[in-house]
């Protein structure tokens, strides 16, 4: 499948980390795509590239100025899984929340990912990695995207995270992460009870945050803040 229309900016969606092997699941993949070639819709548009293999990707929304090249042998599969489905000014999927404003989330597991204007509250969640995460962009191309996630509340949250962390910033925070407020949460059979973490190339500010009655219980590790996770 192609296109006329020339758009002067290219990627490729294995540049995103995507794995054309039929089995792979690639939906962040493809959304982080669209997510970073968003910024190019005022500056002549751009063009997704999918190379030949078997690409198995849950749902994704098109945007305007946006031109999705197949290769020839290239085959599109959907996932049967029922996940990645949009919702009023939200996309849940594998990365949570995407490029939200003034969402109020009761009693379900998240991440709040480049959305300002969030309150996440009431929760109970057990999970092996991460409870809450709140992010804002990946790489160079959060930096391009510019959309920071601020004004955030998250409170009365009960859980374990096994191997990761209660509430966890980053590692994505390459647009920025300010004005947190986390209050009253109980965390037991944890890594981490409160995580800051980013790598070279995708970290970002982290500013005003108050974190207050936080309750641990056979969590190894308090507060953990690193610059080198991988």
């Amino acid at each position: 499948m192609g296109s006329s229309t020339y758009r002067p900016h290219t990627v490729t969606v294995t540049e995103f980390g995507a794995v054309g092997d039929g089995v792979t699941l690639n939906t962040k993949a493809f959304q982080n795509a669209i997510f970073y070639l968003h910024s190019f819709a005022d500056k002549g548009g751009a063009q997704l590239f999918v190379p030949t293999g078997k690409w198995l990707t849950g749902s994704f929304s098109l945007i305007s100025h946006l031109t999705i090249s197949l290769d020839k042998d290239a085959v599109i599969i959907g996932s049967m899984v029922a996940m990645g489905l949009y919702m009023a000014k939200a996309a849940f999927g594998g990365i949570g929340l995407t490029t939200t404003l003034s969402t109020i989330l009761d009693h379900i597991s998240l991440n709040s990912y480049s959305s300002s204007n969030v309150c996440i509250e009431d929760c109970y969640i057990s999970t092996g990695d991460d409870l809450i995460v709140i992010k804002s962009g990946w790489d160079e191309y959060g930096i391009s995207y510019a959309h920071p996630s601020s004004n955030i509340s998250v409170r009365r949250i009960v859980g374990e995270a096994k191997s990761g962390a209660g509430i966890a910033f980053g590692s994505e925070m390459s647009g920025g992460i300010s004005d947190v407020e986390v209050e009253d949460i109980s965390l037991f059979n944890s890594l981490y009870g409160i995580r800051i973490k980013t790598s070279p190339g995708r970290g970002g500010y982290v500013q005003r945050i108050h974190i207050s009655n936080v309750v641990l219980n056979n969590v190894n590790i308090a507060i953990g803040i690193t610059g080198q996770y991988a």
